[in-house]
Order: C-alpha cells, then structure tokens, then sequence
C-alpha cells in the first residue's frame, strides 16, 4: 500500500483461470485527496489520484484505476487496464483478455486459460515457466512446450509430442527418443546416437568408438 495525504494506494494483484479455477482480486479501492472518499452508487469519484467512476467501475488517471462494465483499467504509471473484466498492465501488471492473464516484466499473460509470463513468475523465462494451451513454456533453464510437451535449453528439457529434447547433456528427442549432446544421448526412432564413448545406432546395427562395438543387424539382435 502506498499513499499520499494519508490517502491509501494499492497495487493490484489478481488471479485468472478456467474450468474451475479461482479468481481473486486483492485491490485497495481507496484513492483520494487530502484523504477523502467521494462516490455515487457505491462508486468512488474524484480527481487528482483519486478514484471516480460509475456502475461500480472505478475510473481514474495518474495510477489511479478506471473501466467500464465491471472491468478494471489502470493507467499507465505501474497500474492495470484492460476490458471485458480482463485486466491489463504494465511492469510488473497483469493484463489480458477473456479472463486470461497477459503481462510483461514478471507478470502473467496468455490466452484460451494458460499462462504466460516472464522473469519469476509462474510462467515466463529466467528461471519462470510460461506457455499455451496448458502447456509450460520458458527458457534460460526453465521448461515451456505445447500439447502438454516440454520445451526448453541450458538444462532444461524441450520436445513435441510428449517428447523431450534439450541441449548442453540434457535430453531431447522426438517420438519418446533421448536425444542430446557433450557425451549424452540423443536419436531417432528409438535409436540412441551419441559422442565421447557414447552408442550409434542406425537400422539396427551398433556403432561407436574407444572400444564400443561396431556391429551388422544380427549382431545387434545378439547384443541385444
């Protein structure tokens, strides 16, 4: 909460889902001057940071709150916008729409109900996931994908279709095949190809190198 003239001023931190998820809206509605609180219809009105709207909306400018048919719009000046009883910000804020989230700067954003977002928040990158559909999508050593796949770098696992896939030893594939790199493995169709000591396999047959085995389709059934 911050303030002026002993005036309270709140940031706003709301939650939006589907199919049964919450919604909640953490919002102090007091903004004023010189302290006071002035509205019609239960709605605050005012000038100056304070509050003014109608139909229970709250309206306003200078990081003051504002909207229209139950929506939430924020100016500029780190405070949240949007339509539709979407929110939407900026720095830190969330905005979207259709009751999804959208942001920037650490906040959520996405549509069709995911989530999207970035640095350290439930979904984005550096270390914060984000994606589509439902899926978790990010980078910088966190995970993101589509169709429920996990996609990623620097450690993290990436794929299609449920596969993974990654880079730097970690696993990466496609049609539940590893693939990678620096000494892990990583193939095709069910294959597992890799560097430093590490198993080719292609139609069946074996290869490698510093003593691995080298081999033709039966021998490969042998081994196996």
């Amino acid at each position: 909460m911050y303030g002026s003239a002993g005036v309270m001023h709140c940031r706003v931190r709301v939650i939006y889902g589907s199919a049964g998820v919450m919604y909640g809206v953490l919002v102090c509605l007091m903004y004023g001057s010189a302290g006071v609180i002035y509205g019609c219809a239960g709605v605050m009105y005012g000038s100056a940071g304070v509050m003014h709207g109608n139909a229970g909306e709250v309206h306003g400018s200078a990081g003051v709150m504002y909207g229209c048919a139950g929506v939430i719009d924020v100016c500029s000046s780190g405070m949240m916008y949007g339509s539709v009883g979407v929110m939407i910000g900026s720095a830190g804020l969330i905005y979207g729409s259709a009751g999804f989230m959208n942001a920037s700067a650490g906040v959520m954003y996405g549509s069709a109900g995911e989530d999207h977002g970035i640095d350290c928040v439930m979904y984005g990158n550096a270390v914060v996931m984000y994606g589509r559909a439902g899926e978790v999508q990010d980078s910088a050593g966190v995970i993101y994908g589509s169709a429920g796949v996990l996609y990623g770098n620097a450690g993290v696992m990436y794929g299609s279709a449920g596969m993974m896939s990654g880079s730097a030893c970690v696993m990466y594939g496609s049609i539940g095949e590893v693939h990678c790199s620096a000494g892990v493995m990583y193939g095709s169709a069910g294959v597992m190809y890799g560097s430093a000591g590490v198993m080719y396999v292609s139609a069946g047959v074996v290869y490698g190198s510093a003593g691995e085995v080298h081999g033709s389709v039966k021998m490969f059934v042998v081994l196996v």
